[in-house]
């Protein structure tokens, strides 16, 4: 019920089926068996319901906890910065949720060891360069991080690179004066950009940049 409430659209019925099921989990003999599921994974996508119902501090309580149930270094990262990226969204206390964002962005690139697989580094040094440069003025760090992600990216073959590399390089290039980048925003390339609300938000604040 919640997964066909979120496919058509009812952000906040779904997420209120998503609550009560990951409530009523603990109480469910062979909950897994019966949902199909583990009980991170269903939290974890119950997040995008709580998000899209502006829900945001109970969608980063959920990462919080999918975090506990977590090992891996490059799942971790990525749940570190949607957390991070949540607690930006989250009007509730600001001077609580956004106080606690550069230190989630921190953690997200610190839990990158090099075990973590190329294209989900370079993802996430990606997001994390984007996010410090448009929102918290993080200049130098969020250049650090795609220099990071130049050095991973280098002599290693993994095919298609994440979108989300062409997405940074071509807003750093924008918001630094690179002409070339500056053509890609002004045609709203959407190869680079896609057509995510968030995506196509961040393009108009770079027009205006511009």
């Amino acid at each position: 019920a919640a997964a066909s409430a979120l496919k058509a659209g009812a952000m906040s019925a779904s997420a209120a089926h998503y609550e009560r099921a990951i409530r009523d989990w603990h109480s469910v003999p062979r909950a897994a068996t019966l949902a199909g599921t583990t009980l991170a994974r269903l939290m974890l996508a119950a997040v995008p319901a709580f998000q899209g119902a502006r829900l945001f501090g109970q969608a980063a309580r959920l990462i919080d906890g999918v975090l506990k149930m977590t090992r891996d270094a490059g799942d971790r990262a990525q749940l570190l910065l949607i957390a991070a990226f949540l607690n930006w969204q989250d009007s509730g206390d600001e001077a609580r949720t956004l106080a606690a964002v550069p230190q989630l962005m921190n953690d997200a690139v610190a839990a990158l060891d090099e075990r973590v697989e190329v294209a989900n580094a370079v993802s996430v040094l990606s997001q994390y360069s984007i996010l410090g440069i448009t929102s918290y003025g993080l200049h130098n760090e969020a250049a650090a991080a795609l220099a990071e992600a130049d050095r991973r990216l280098s002599g290693t073959e993994i095919g298609a690179v994440p979108r989300s590399y062409a997405l940074a390089r071509t807003v750093h290039g924008a918001l630094l004066g690179d002409g070339a980048a500056a053509e890609l925003v002004r045609a709203g390339d959407e190869s680079i950009f896609g057509r995510s609300v968030r995506h196509r938000g961040l393009l108009v604040m770079l027009r205006r940049h511009l």
